[in-house]
């Protein structure tokens, strides 16, 4: 190789990692992101819809263990849907607890072991 040879040339090679990051970029699959974090709330807040077979079910295991809990519809609030949005959450229910805790399509199971109550 010549001094010349761009296998040689530092801009040639920075250029084409430039291009392969570039070329990642591109590929198919979304990047991940970052979740925003929500609002801490006083007691357990359930972001849901009514429709929601997971919200339902979330809700009703909240009310037989005896959760005090705050719900709200995300059809009924536009303000409310667009935190959940902004913060990059695309499933529900999603459930914050008083420590900050998010969960997102939770089990009962997973509930249980959060919150400290038998599922």
């Amino acid at each position: 190789m010549s001094a010349g040879d761009p296998r040689h040339d530092a801009a040639a090679i920075r250029g084409h990692a430039a291009a392969e990051r570039a070329g990642r970029d591109q590929q198919p699959y979304p990047r991940m992101h970052r979740m925003l974090p929500l609002p801490t709330p006083d007691i357990v807040t359930v972001y849901g819809a009514d429709w929601c077979g997971d919200c339902r079910r979330a809700k009703r295991y909240l009310e037989a263990t005896g959760v005090p809990y705050r719900y709200v519809d995300l059809d009924a609030d536009p303000a409310a849907q667009q935190l959940v949005d902004d913060a990059g959450y695309r499933a529900i229910p999603v459930i914050v607890t008083p420590l900050g805790q998010v969960l997102v399509e939770p089990s009962n199971d997973e509930l249980a072991n959060v919150l400290g109550t038998a599922a």
